[in-house]
Formats: structure tokens, C-alpha cells, sequence
């Protein structure tokens, strides 16, 4: 166990929306995470972190960007990790609260987030703000399973979030509680499985290949990578993810493509120790790749870094396959390591122009980031865009 939480919303702020590098960057994923940090970054952090959120809700439900928020800054940029996924930890606590009315598991039907319910349910979504803003963890009385679980959070009975409670009362109809969160974090990763050897599977492997020509072909690679801003699009994972799956769909409308060639969006997720405290704490990381499946094989397609790995048999689950060579294909090489070593903790699959509710509009949405697109590729923005 490694505490998480130093105070009220932390993880509203460790969990900012920085994503991780393009195509071509050497930074480190650190930056300068570990040395040099100031003696006051923590508690300014905290002060950057309750404005930050307060910031996002009124976002979210304005849609109007003030000019508080084009100017909103972190104090220290320069020791906030690269990669963050908004209210990671807050996103753990309410999956384990709201278990029973989620579907995370893709071989027992049609899947249903936490982003899904957020979007469904406006009292949990109140309850998610409430968290977020004030650290109070809030559940209705009503609810037995919820409340259940939050008591079982409460009591330390709960293997994957435990809480080291100061308050707990009744408001109204709801019990509520707060205090400091305690994160179980397994770092056992049994070896994942590999692509299928090419003797055995000599046409999927030449369809791989063929994927491979077809990424090269939609000059994806041409395209800059730019972080989404706080409120406003930018072209990053998710975006290379739904411009290649809408590259492959027009081709597929030609006839170039087959057919049954099926592509859907990995949302991938770690949980990591940033190391940049006294001691550790825990974040979520996230990146989107491109999973496409054909005559019985799938692919991995990382448009954003010009990946591509398989065959995988359809038999096995994505979250049962090494990861590692996927992201860190040469190992020798420090200057690459982007992502962490592990496995991802969640896969989620959904539709290429599904986006979390919390993250900014897609890139075409923007007309900079459509002459961006036009300018560096040569090609028409709507050769990126599928109705």
C-alpha cells in the first residue's frame, strides 16, 4: 500500500489532461520529475490543483472557455509528469463504488464505463463533482450497493482502495465520508502473450504487413503531433487513432479495404508511481490505440507512433498480451521510453469517435487543426474525418 492522497483533491490534479509525446519527441517522461524540485511544489501544487478543477466544472458545464481559463498555468510544469488522464484516481473510486452498474469485461457483452454512467446519471455525476471539488465522498442511502461498497471502502474491506477515514456523517440522504486513500498497486506481471509466428500464420502475418503499407499510405505520420490545451483540441493519440480509422474506412468504401475488416479504439490505462513526492503517489497514464480484427487475427495499430503488432489470435483477450515490444520496441534505447513497462491495468474498446466526457472536442471540430492537417499531409481533412 502507498498513500495517494495528501489532502483534499490531489488527484484532481495529478490527473490533468498532459498527454503523452508524438511521434519524434525525445523527451524523457519525467522531464525533471525527480531533481531539482522546489521546497514549496507540493503545496503549490495543491493551490494549482483546487483551481484547475474548479475551472474544469465550469467548463464542462458552460462549454464557455473564460479568460481565467486560457491563462490557468501549473506553477512548476516542468516536474508534472507527461501522459495524465483527468480524474484518474477519482475515476478508480467510482468504479469500485458503481461496480455493479458497469460492464467492463468485452467478452460478456456490450460494454459500459464509468464515462457512460457519468454521462447517464446526473446524481452520480454530482457525486463524481462533489468528490472532485471537496474530497467528500458522497453516496445515496438509497442506493444499498453503492452505500455498501462505500462502507466497505470505509472499513478497509475493500482489496483495491482502502481509506483512512477522518469524518464520516449523514447528509440528508446520503452518507458521506472523507479522508486520505490508500492504493493496492499489483506490480506482479505474468508474461503476456506475443504475436503469432509467421510460419504458423503466413497470410495473417502478410495482412499485418499489409496494414503496415496502408498506415505509411495515409501519411498519418506527416502529421504534427499537438497536446490537446486544457479546454481546446489538439492532435494527439486519440485523434491519430480516429484519423487512421477514418483513413481505413474510406478505403474500405472503395473496396480497397475488406469488407469485414472490423476497427474499433483501445483506450488504455496505468496505474503508475510518479516518484516526484515524499515517497510516491499514484496516477493514471492513458494512451488510444487502434485495434483491427480480420479472419480470425487482430492487430495493434499505434498510429501515433507508426506501430504495428500482431497477429493476435482472436481467442485471446487484449489485456492477456505483452505489451511491452508494443510500446518499446527497442528496449536498448532509453531516449523512446514513453510508456511504462507493465502491462496496461484497463483496456477499454470502444467506437474510434467515442471520447471520455471530459476530454476536448476532436481535432476537426478546430479549423486550425484542419488546415494543420491539410498543410502537412497534402491530402483533404475529410480523408481523416468518416461521417
Amino acid at each position: 500500500m502507498t498513500r495517494l492522497l495528501a489532502g483534499m483533491a490531489i488527484g484532481t490534479c495529478l490527473l490533468g489532461s498532459t498527454p503523452a509525446m508524438g511521434q519524434g519527441d525525445t523527451e524523457p517522461l519525467f522531464l525533471d520529475a525527480t531533481t531539482n524540485v522546489p521546497p514549496d511544489f507540493e503545496d503549490v501544487l495543491y493551490a494549482d490543483c483546487q483551481e484547475w478543477v474548479a475551472l474544469f466544472w465550469l467548463w464542462y458545464e458552460t462549454g464557455v472557455v473564460t479568460p481565467e481559463m486560457d491563462a490557468f498555468e501549473f506553477t512548476y510544469p516542468e516536474h508534472l509528469p507527461k501522459g495524465w488522464t483527468p480524474f484518474g484516481e477519482a475515476y478508480d473510486l467510482f468504479e469500485q463504488i458503481h461496480m455493479d452498474k458497469l460492464q467492463l469485461d468485452p467478452d460478456a457483452g456490450e460494454l459500459y464505463y464509468l464515462d457512460d454512467l457519468l454521462d447517464d446519471d446526473a446524481n452520480v455525476r454530482a457525486q463524481f463533482k462533489t468528490y472532485t471539488l471537496t474530497g467528500i465522498l458522497t453516496t445515496s442511502i438509497g442506493d444499498t450497493t453503492a452505500t455498501t461498497n462505500h462502507i466497505g471502502i470505509i472499513m478497509n474491506a475493500n482489496d483495491e482502495i482502502q481509506m483512512v477515514t477522518e469524518n464520516v456523517w449523514i447528509e440528508q440522504t446520503d452518507l458521506a465520508s472523507q479522508g486520505q486513500l490508500l492504493f493496492a498497486i499489483d506490480t506482479d506481471e505474468p508474461e503476456g502473450t506475443h504475436p503469432v509466428d509467421c510460419t504458423v500464420a503466413p497470410e495473417a502475418c502478410e495482412f499485418r504487413d499489409q496494414l503496415e503499407d496502408w498506415l505509411y499510405e495515409s501519411d498519418i505520420d506527416r502529421i504534427t503531433y499537438r497536446k490537446d490545451g486544457w479546454w481546446t483540441p489538439g492532435f494527439d493519440c486519440d485523434d491519430y487513432s480516429e484519423a487512421f480509422w477514418a483513413w481505413l474506412k474510406h478505403q474500405q468504401d472503395a473496396g480497397v479495404v475488406p469488407a469485414d475488416v472490423d476497427i474499433s479504439t483501445l483506450w488504455l490505462y496505468w496505474k503508475y508511481s510518479w516518484g516526484i513526492f515524499h515517497g510516491t503517489k499514484h496516477g493514471k497514464m492513458g494512451h488510444a490505440v487502434i485495434i483491427v480484427r480480420y479472419n480470425g487475427y487482430y492487430y495493434i495499430v499505434d498510429p501515433q507512433a507508426g506501430i504495428v503488432s500482431g497477429p493476435y489470435p482472436e481467442s485471446t483477450s487484449p489485456k492477456d498480451i505483452d505489451w511491452g515490444p508494443i510500446f518499446d520496441p527497442t528496449p536498448n534505447d532509453p531516449s523512446d521510453d514513453v510508456f511504462p513497462p507493465d502491462n496496461p491495468d484497463t483496456i477499454k474498446e470502444k467506437h474510434p469517435t467515442d471520447r471520455p466526457w471530459n476530454d476536448p472536442a476532436p481535432w476537426h471540430s478546430n479549423p486550425d487543426r484542419r488546415d494543420d492537417v491539410e498543410d502537412e499531409t497534402g491530402n483533404p481533412p475529410d480523408d481523416y474525418i468518416y461521417p
